[in-house]
Formats: structure tokens, C-alpha cells, sequence
């Protein structure tokens, strides 16, 4: 499994590569709609809460099911108020830690950090991954490929 993992990292390093080497940099990045951004820049925004129980239990879950996705890196350590997956390596690839702080009254924030292996910067932007992760959480379904889906972000 951790081969396919490298291999995958080889295409898209090769590509990425290759697109900023043949090509303008604007060209390598998607392009946006003003409305797009938007939403994505309040998605990511967002501060996550949710009230112990089954709310808690439930956003859990969805944060667990992401990170299975989308996450380069497996999940490292897992319990009821704290996720961690490996990483980060010296590569653009994010790592998160995930924390449930109790705030008073049964009430909970998330807490997403999230570890970029390289000084450069990783990809997606951060914003992108946060609003996608933010969307899952909130159980908002979308198409594939928008932030929230629970299809895998297109590196």
C-alpha cells in the first residue's frame, strides 16, 4: 500500500513539474469564480462546534471519513477528543491534528491544525482543504470535487 502512496506522490510531483516547467505559472492553477472563492474563503472560515452526544459523535465520524479520503497520510492516533494523522515529510502534502476542546455546557470546539511539510507551501491551498473539511463535518453533501464532498479533493 505505502508504494502505491509514493507512486502516486512520483505522478503528481512529475506533473507539477512539468506543468510549471512547459507552461506560465497561472496556468498551472484552476481557475475560480469570484463566487467560488467566496464561498470557499467562508467555508474555511468557519468555526466548528458541536454539543456532546451523538452531534459530537457524528461530526466526529464525518472528520475520520475525510481524513480516509483526502488525507495523503493515515490516521496516526484516534481517540474521542484527538485525531492525528503521520506526517508531515519534506514534501507539499498536508498533515492534520484534530482536537475537541470543551468550551463549558456540553459545548465543544474542533480544532484543525493542519502541517505542511515544505516551506513553499503545500497544494491545495489550505483555504480549499479547510472548506472541504469544514463542509464534511457539517454533513454537507455536494458534488464530487466541490469542498465538502466526500470524494478525494483533486491534488
Amino acid at each position: 500500500m505505502r508504494g502505491n502512496v509514493e507512486v502516486y506522490r512520483v505522478k503528481r510531483a512529475t506533473a507539477t513539474l512539468l506543468c510549471i516547467m512547459s507552461l506560465p505559472p497561472a496556468a498551472c492553477v484552476p481557475t475560480l469564480t469570484p463566487q467560488q472563492q467566496a464561498a470557499i474563503q467562508q467555508s474555511a472560515a468557519r468555526t466548528i462546534t458541536c454539543q456532546a452526544g451523538s452531534d459530537c459523535e457524528v461530526k466526529w465520524s464525518h472528520i475520520v471519513r475525510w481524513l480516509n479520503i483526502n488525507s495523503e497520510y493515515k490516521i496516526q492516533t484516534i481517540t474521542d477528543s484527538f485525531i492525528q494523522t503521520f506526517g508531515p515529510v519534506d514534501d507539499a502534502t498536508w498533515a492534520f491534528n484534530v482536537t475537541k476542546v470543551a468550551e463549558g455546557g456540553g459545548i465543544y470546539t474542533i480544532d484543525v491544525k493542519m502541517l505542511c511539510g515544505t516551506p513553499i507551501g503545500c497544494y491545495p491551498k489550505e483555504s480549499v482543504v479547510r472548506a472541504s473539511l469544514n463542509d464534511a463535518i457539517l454533513g454537507r453533501l455536494v458534488p464530487d470535487g466541490a469542498p465538502g464532498s466526500y470524494s478525494r479533493i483533486q491534488w
